[in-house]
């Protein structure tokens, strides 16, 4: 009997630790009502935020100044968000000659970048199931 106890909580324990989240993103801050937000999703350090490091990478049409994304299927745990408005729809973030964005980007907890991308400790948020973040567009 107490093995059988023993195993329903193991059972429960496991299972809710690889509980599936659902993170409903506000992208706000959107002055052109054109185009797509790309979010790139990230789980560990190396190389954030390159897109080639990042773990998933969401698109999702522009409905309006704020738009909801809602990514569906990932663990609860450690992630970062970079994110970018490709306002002409053509796949990439737009940089300038600097390699500065000329395009409207953001990153998870709001951080602001100066003079360089911020790093995943910095952007690094806790998420949980059914977790509801706002990230605020910067150009």
């Amino acid at each position: 009997m107490k093995t059988s106890a023993l195993f329903v909580i193991l059972a429960l324990s496991s299972s809710l630790s690889l509980a599936q989240s659902t993170i409903d993103i506000a992208v706000t801050g959107i002055e052109d009502v054109d185009g797509w937000i790309q979010i790139a999703v990230y789980n560990s350090p190396n190389d954030f935020p390159d897109d080639e490091a990042a773990i998933r990478i969401e698109r999702f049409r522009v409905t309006g100044t704020s738009t909801e994304c809602s990514i569906e299927g990932l663990e609860a745990g450690d992630y970062s968000f970079a994110l970018f408005h490709d306002v002409n729809s053509n796949g990439q973030c737009d940089l300038n000659f600097l390699g500065i964005p000329t395009e409207p980007y953001g990153f998870s907890r709001n951080v602001k970048p100066v003079f360089k991308a911020p790093s995943f400790s910095e952007t690094k948020m806790e998420i949980s199931l059914n977790t509801q973040i706002e990230i605020e567009l910067i150009l």
